[in-house]
């Protein structure tokens, strides 16, 4: 069982009532007990590493929530995540070990977290 985390611009969030257009959404990535947190690749968005994905939450100032509704900081998502990287399992690892997954969708950035170009829940 994991927790999925999505990114949501402001200008498509009502600050009153914390409604946002779905199709605005952007799929971080999910965190999983005794995962490496794995983030869904967005390449046309040049999302394709964990510091990437830092710098689009600061240049563009959106909120990040998970499924269950609940908003994160930057400064909590990122601690959430850099703790994982001590985590026993890395989906890259089990994806390049699994003969039926497609690995050209899959890498692992400088910091060692992989990353899915595809969508994933």
């Amino acid at each position: 069982m994991g927790t999925n985390y999505y990114y949501i611009d402001k200008k498509n969030h009502c600050d009153v009532c914390g409604r946002y257009d779905s199709e605005a959404e952007l799929h971080i990535g999910k965190s999983s007990g005794g995962w490496v947190f794995c983030f869904r690749g967005h390449k046309n968005f040049g999302l394709t590493s964990f510091s990437a994905w830092v710098s689009f939450f600061r240049a563009n100032k959106g909120i990040i929530k998970d499924q269950y509704g609940e908003t994160h900081t930057i400064f909590d998502f990122c601690v959430m995540v850099k703790g994982s990287i001590k985590a026993n399992n890395n989906m890259y690892d089990y994806a390049m070990e699994d003969e039926n997954l497609n690995i050209s969708q899959y890498w692992k950035d400088k910091d060692g977290f992989p990353f899915d170009s595809k969508e994933f829940s």
